[in-house]
């Protein structure tokens, strides 16, 4: 296992998840739950600067409408928390890849910690995610969050990763710097990738693949065809990649982070007891 790139691993996903991980068996189990689903400009259609991003609808109507997508139209169940009800009844068969066991992760080991994170961070120790969408559907160039890897398991369908290297952070798309400004506006970087001209490194999944995705590597994301995948971000218990975790929390303390006073001084103390965790973590596991 090579932590440091990113990895792909053909049919490691295809004993993990059991049948109620299908779209057939979550549009039976959950067909009239309410979600809310992504629009996205697609090549034919962009959206309005400062029209809707989002839609409600169900789920029955939401996957009856995936199947019949059009290339002007696109709707994107993306990002779906699953410890959020009624979807958290999936996680009572969540199975992690075999590289990563709960020992590894620091949030998994630590989720107590949530009781004292801030607001601003409570989310990262709900790190698990839904996706589900049609062809062409896609998540735009991004960073994980707070200095985490993650791996993606791709269920059903196809799916398309593209990474590029942590040193070519600032030279990127405006999607890193400013990820609020072309949201309406399709990524041309979508469906030719030299436009961004820099080298990169793409994987194709098929169902029941898993691509793993280390800290701090750029990436964009395309279903190749109507897909399903879960994933999960981490911070593994090891000194490089903690130490990433750590550079994060400590720029939410920067003077030119533009957070209120009071939630500064509550991100240092959470960031204090974070430390103390994983110092404790080092005396008495010996694993890092």
């Amino acid at each position: 296992m090579d932590w440091t790139r990113p990895q792909l691993f053909r049919g490691a996903a295809r004993s993990l998840f059991p049948a109620e991980w299908r779209l057939s068996a979550i549009g039976a189990a959950y067909a009239d739950v309410p979600i809310t689903v992504q629009r996205l400009p697609t090549r034919m259609t962009q959206l309005s600067p400062n029209g809707p991003r989002t839609e409600t609808m169900s789920v029955k109507n939401y996957l009856s409408g995936m199947q019949a997508a059009s290339a002007d139209s696109l709707l994107y169940w993306s990002s779906q928390v699953l410890y959020e009800p009624p979807f958290d009844n999936l996680l009572n068969d969540f199975r992690r890849p075999d590289f990563l066991s709960t020992a590894d992760d620091f949030l998994t080991r630590w989720r107590s910690l949530r009781y004292l994170a801030p607001p601003l961070l409570q989310f990262i120790f709900y790190f698990r995610w839904l996706f589900i969408g049609p062809k062409n559907s896609y998540s735009r160039l991004h960073v994980d969050p707070v200095g985490s890897a993650a791996w993606n398991a791709c269920l059903e369908g196809q799916k398309r990763f593209v990474f590029f290297a942590p040193e070519l952070l600032h030279d990127l798309h405006a999607d890193l710097s400013d990820p609020d400004h072309l949201r309406h506006v399709y990524p041309e970087y979508m469906k030719d990738v030299s436009v961004l001209r820099h080298p990169y490194t793409e994987l194709i999944l098929e169902a029941g693949d898993v691509v793993y995705a280390p800290p701090r590597w750029p990436h964009f994301v395309e279903n190749l065809e109507a897909s399903l995948s879960v994933t999960e971000n981490f911070v593994r218990c090891h000194a490089d990649q903690f130490s990433l975790f750590d550079q994060a929390l400590a720029s939410s303390e920067d003077s030119s982070a533009l957070l209120p006073v009071r939630e500064k001084r509550r991100l240092k103390r959470f960031r204090r007891i974070v430390t103390w965790a994983a110092s404790f973590d080092k005396i008495a596991s010996h694993t890092w």
